[in-house]
């Protein structure tokens, strides 16, 4: 590839400056830092990427390049391999480096330093740089800067864009002069989709392509009582370039409202085609993927491109459901990376229910998109939502635990006492076979489905049944709201399978087959979705077998002889009923702050809370969680005097012990992040935090 004008001047300038450049997507960034490897094959590189996927993509590209005087690193692996930590893989390594002050343990120094994604720069990482760059100590290390401010996508996890634009006044690691370039040519994005966004998205010119095509964007306003039209035109694109070349993306792929579009959307091409979808605790398998569409968020496709790129609710719906905090004037960076994703094909979704998004430049959509639909939508007026504040927050302890400062998890971990204890098991049980994934064919393709879910929901389940309460807590439950389904979405495509329902719940005894079928129900039933339970129907839900059943009644007779442990407890604790939410809902004028949850069981007789997994491994979230459930039956008024994580795969209980007083301070700080997350900091007050880490 010939390098353009831009990167010529970077890598021309790098050596006796510090380089800021200001990149759009899909400009070259990782081939402007390989040339300079090429350039100077006398000097040392070391390049930091974002995240551990780019960095094994670059590292084969340094490979392929055979260039041996660059290091790719992300901020994980640098803990690893220059700070000798074992267990790099997340941030609590970063923060180990930073707490104990570890010493420099690979002594290669770098004569040019490059960060890429500098946009998405947290506190703990630039600490970490800071301080990898004074162990260094070379005051001759150039540093490269890259990112694009448009790309900043991670504010809710502590990002912000003041790590690129203010480089220069923040990392002060020598004496050389600062200069700002920039990379605005586009050797991905195709030219008609960089001037829709350069025309009708921000209003002024800034990426240019390479990229000369006739590919039209398609602009698809569609009525969502009416999802066929729009399922066809999608459906014949992805027909076009493949299953496996396409994104459907959407500012979220979890919802609870059973009538979404998005959902019946999805329903509509899973009778074509297989479909996946990211699960917050699903193994990270890429086989997973293979032969599937894949349907995403806009926030996890940052580093990705696809042929066709379809985005869900392009419109101004997006403010009001879920950026209420955002000026819907402005444009929106999020639809900016979901946009340049695509290498070919774009496909935006405006619904006749919403108005467009309002930044949009509504004359000149005409005139750089093909228009499909009521063309009068395009002009229906939105409403101007400035500074809205929302005075409620709502969580269930899975959300709690998203998308969180590691500090939070790091201060936790170093509270809690884990004492492992193997399990007797005098029935002999094993559930070292237990698979967690199941082959399948569909549309004459063969998929892979993650059943790790399911398999863990039984367990409890089985419990359920067992004790003979089954239907009334959980199966009658799902009948009336699938009934209710039928009843209020005309989109719903579960008729045959509600006449399977119905038909197990009639019986007086259930397999463990029919319990496994039921359990995919429930996981549709919650999400809305049938695509996992279509999926998996060719198996006829035979995965498990008549020993797993027997397995898990033998495994709870043990731990439970007397039948004292009741599943499925539902828990919760509120700005009513609990210190430290009434402290933090009136720190910050919460009307109603509450956390929802359901503990696996609860022995009352025993005082005993038990959380069951059934998976390889078990993480810090599983831990938080549980004593999370343990702090919410304290608060209800019950006493808990064991609390156990059965790791049922390997058979081991773990005790958890941990000062619940000293808990609720890390509580108090998980809900202050949780509920300011969104907010923005003021230059000062992002100067103030940097000095603050600087003097400690």
């Amino acid at each position: 590839m010939k390098l353009s004008d831009e990167q010529i001047n970077i890598i021309e300038n790098i050596i006796n400056n510090n380089i800021i450049v200001e990149a759009v997507a899909g400009s070259g960034k990782t081939t402007t830092a390989l040339e300079m490897a090429k350039r100077y094959p006398d000097k040392e590189f070391l390049l930091v990427t974002y995240n551990a996927g780019l960095k094994e993509d670059t590292r084969k590209k340094v490979k392929n390049n055979n260039l041996y005087n660059i290091t790719v690193e992300n901020y994980h692996s640098l803990t690893i391999n220059y700070y000798g930590i074992k267990n790099g893989k997340d941030d609590s390594a970063i923060l180990k480096v930073l707490d104990e002050k570890i010493t420099l343990q690979n002594f290669k120094i770098p004569d040019v330093i490059i960060l890429d994604e500098v946009q998405d720069m947290t506190i703990h990482y630039y600490k970490l740089i800071v301080k990898l760059v004074k162990d260094f100590n070379n005051k001759n290390i150039s540093l490269c800067v890259l990112g694009d401010r448009k790309q900043t996508l991670y504010q809710f996890n502590g990002s912000d864009f003041r790590y690129l634009e203010k480089a220069d006044q923040i990392f002060l690691i020598n004496d050389k002069p600062w200069l700002r370039l920039k990379l605005s040519l586009s050797f991905r994005v195709p030219n008609k989709v960089c001037d829709f966004i350069n025309k009708v998205f921000y209003k002024y010119d800034f990426i240019y392509s390479t990229k000369t095509t006739d590919v039209e964007i398609d602009y698809i306003i569609y009525d969502p009582y009416n999802l066929n039209n729009v399922s066809k035109s999608i459906i014949n694109e992805i027909e076009k370039y493949g299953i496996e070349n396409t994104f459907l993306l959407s500012n979220t792929t979890k919802t609870s409202n059973t009538s979404n579009p998005l959902n019946n959307i999805l329903n509509l091409i899973n009778q074509n085609y297989a479909i996946y979808v990211k699960e917050n605790l699903i193994r990270k398998d890429k086989s997973l993927k293979k032969n599937k569409i894949e349907i995403t968020t806009m926030n996890s496709t940052k580093g990705r491109e696809k042929d066709l790129v379809i985005i869900y609710g392009f419109d101004d719906f997006y403010f009001k459901g879920y950026a209420k905090n955002e000026n819907n004037l402005l444009p929106c960076d999020k639809f900016y990376v979901a946009i340049t994703r695509a290498k070919q094909k774009v496909i935006l979704l405006q619904s006749e229910w919403s108005a467009p998004l309002c930044f949009l430049d509504i004359k000149k959509i005409t005139s750089t998109t093909n228009v499909i639909g009521n063309k009068s939508h395009l002009y229906k007026a939105c409403e101007l939502v400035k500074e809205f504040k929302s005075n409620d927050r709502w969580f269930d302890v899975t959300d709690l635990t998203e998308y969180i400062d590691a500090s939070v998890f790091y201060n936790f971990i170093k509270l809690l006492n884990i004492e492992i204890f193997e399990f007797t098991n005098n029935n002999q049980v094993d559930f070292s076979q237990t698979p967690f994934n199941k082959t399948v064919e569909y549309k004459e393709k063969i998929i892979k489905e993650d059943v790790s879910a399911f398999n863990g929901s039984l367990i409890t389940y089985i419990q359920l049944y067992n004790k003979g309460n089954f239907n009334d807590e959980i199966l009658s439950w799902i009948n009336k709201i699938i009934e209710m389904r039928k009843a209020q979405d005309i989109n719903f495509h579960l008729n045959k399978e509600v006449d399977r329902i119905n038909e197990i719940l009639s019986k007086k005894t259930l397999s463990i087959t029919e319990l496994t079928e039921i359990a995919c129900v429930i996981d549709t039933v919650q999400s809305g979705r049938n695509y996992k339970y279509l999926q998996l129907k060719q198996t006829n839900f035979e995965w498990l077998s008549d020993k797993f059943f027997d397995d898990s009644i033998k495994l709870i007779e043990e731990i439970d002889p007397n039948n004292n442990i009741y599943f499925e407890k539902q828990l919760y604790i509120d700005n009513n009923n609990n210190d430290i939410l009434i402290k933090v809902a009136n720190e910050l004028n919460i009307i109603e702050l509450r956390i929802d949850g359901r503990c696996d069981g609860y022995n009352e007789k025993e005082k005993t809370l038990w959380e069951f997994k059934l998976t390889k491994d078990i993480d810090d979230i599983m831990y938080f969680q549980t004593i999370m459930y343990a702090y919410m039956l304290k608060n209800s008024g019950k006493e808990v005097k064991h609390i156990y994580l059965f790791d049922i795969y390997k058979l081991e209980i773990r005790e958890l012990k941990i000062d619940f007083n000293k808990f609720e301070h890390i509580l108090y700080d998980l809900l202050k992040y949780k509920c300011i997350q969104d907010s923005i900091k003021t230059d000062e007050q992002f100067f103030k935090e940097l000095n603050i880490y600087e003097e400690t």
